[in-house]
C-alpha cells in the first residue's frame, strides 16, 4: 500500500500581504522582502502588485521561491497554518502597502510645488513624493510604536519639510497631537495653508526651539542628522532631549555603514567614526553657507555620543530603502 503523500511545507510569512521592500539600486526598485533581489521598478505599482500576488500564491500553495526556501527568519508550516495566521491578522488578498500608496496618490490633497518636493526627496514627481512617504513611514512606525509610552503620543516631526509625512500622519487618529518644524520657511508656510490640522513652526538652524521642556513623547527625524556636522548634531540632540519627556521615543535616521559603502567611504568611516566635512548644497539659500552637509557615522559613534543622553534601543542598518539607517532612542 502506498503511503499518503505528505503535504509540502510553506513559510509562515505574512509580509507579501503587509509590505514590500524598496531599495536604491540605480533608481528605486522593489522586492517582496530584503531576502529577494530588487526586481520591480518602484514607479510601476502594477508590476509590484502583480509580483507580490505571485509570491502570495506561491506561499499559499507551498511552491516556495528560492529566497523563501532558505529564509532564516520565518518558520515552516502548513498552508492551513498560514491561512489561519492571515485570518488572525485580518489580512486579505492584496498588499496593505500598495493599497496605501494608491489611496495616498489618489487623494485630493494638494501637492507642494515641485521645488519644495525636490528639497525633500530630490524628485519633483508627486508619485515619488507621496509614495516614498508611505514607504518610509512603513519602515519607521513598526519600530517606533512598540516602544512608545502609554497614551496618545505627542509627536514632533523634526525636519518635516513640506509635509511628506504630515499629510499621512494627520489622517491617523493616533497622531492627533502633531507638530512639525523645519528651517525651510517656505515649506512651513505651505504646510500651514494646506495641512491645517497640524501645528507647524519655522525654526532657526542654530537657535533653540520655542517649544517648552518635556512637550513631546515621540519624535520622528527623517534625514536631518544625515545633514548636520557633529557639533550641530550635539546641539540638536540636546534640544530634542530638552523638549521631550522622560521615556519619550525618538526615531532618527543617519547615513551609516551601508550608505558609506555606496559612496566609497567605507574605509574612511571605519577609521574616523563620523564624516561631516562634505558640503551638500541642496538647501543653498535656505540654510547658511556650509551648514548643510552629507554626514556619515557608524553605530559605535552613535552609541558613544548619542548614548550620553538617550538609550539606543535599536539600530537597523540600511532600514530606509536600503540606504539610511534607522536609530530608535529612548530619552533618559
Amino acid at each position: 500500500m502506498t503511503p499518503p503523500e505528505q503535504a509540502q511545507p510553506t513559510r509562515l510569512c505574512s509580509l507579501p500581504w503587509e509590505s514590500f521592500t524598496v531599495r536604491l539600486v540605480d533608481g528605486l526598485a522593489c522586492s517582496p522582502c530584503r531576502h529577494f533581489p530588487p526586481v520591480w521598478d518602484a514607479q510601476d505599482l502594477d508590476a509590484v502588485d502583480a509580483g507580490l500576488r505571485e509570491v502570495r500564491h506561491a506561499l499559499l500553495h507551498a511552491k516556495l521561491p528560492p529566497p523563501c526556501q532558505s529564509c532564516p527568519e520565518m518558520p515552516l508550516g502548513t498552508p492551513e497554518a498560514l491561512q489561519a495566521m492571515l485570518a488572525q491578522k485580518h489580512l486579505v488578498e492584496g498588499n496593505q502597502q500598495t493599497t496605501a500608496i494608491r489611496a495616498a496618490v489618489s487623494s485630493k490633497k494638494p501637492l507642494p510645488p515641485p521645488e519644495l518636493m525636490y528639497r525633500v526627496i530630490h524628485s519633483r514627481n508627486g508619485y515619488d513624493f507621496v509614495g516614498s512617504g508611505v514607504v518610509n513611514l512603513a519602515e519607521i512606525l513598526p519600530h517606533l510604536l512598540p516602544h512608545l509610552p502609554a497614551g496618545s503620543p505627542r509627536l514632533l516631526d523634526f525636519g518635516c519639510g513640506c509635509g511628506r509625512f504630515a499629510r499621512l500622519l494627520l489622517e491617523n487618529p493616533l497622531f492627533g497631537d502633531y507638530t512639525g518644524c523645519d528651517i525651510d520657511a517656505e515649506a512651513i508656510n505651505w504646510c500651514r495653508e494646506f495641512l491645517p490640522r497640524g501645528r507647524f513652526q519655522t525654526i532657526l538652524p542654530d537657535a533653540p526651539l520655542s517649544m517648552r521642556d518635556g512637550s513631546f513623547t515621540a519624535v520622528i527625524g527623517y534625514s536631518v542628522m544625515t545633514h548636520l556636522t557633529r557639533d550641530f548634531q550635539d546641539f540638536w540632540l540636546a534640544e530634542l532631549h530638552r523638549v521631550t519627556a522622560q521615556g519619550a521615543i525618538l526615531a532618527l535616521t543617519i547615513h551609516g555603514e551601508t550608505a558609506a559603502k555606496k559612496n566609497g567611504l567605507e574605509a574612511r568611516l571605519a577609521g574616523e567614526g563620523i564624516i561631516d566635512d562634505i558640503v551638500d548644497d541642496t538647501l543653498q539659500g535656505i540654510a547658511p553657507a556650509g551648514y548643510y552637509r552629507a554626514t556619515f557615522q557608524n553605530p559605535a559613534h552613535v552609541k558613544r555620543v548619542w548614548g550620553k543622553r538617550f538609550d539606543v534601543l535599536e539600530h537597523i542598518d540600511g532600514a530606509m530603502m536600503g540606504y539610511q539607517d534607522l536609530v530608535i532612542l529612548r530619552r533618559r
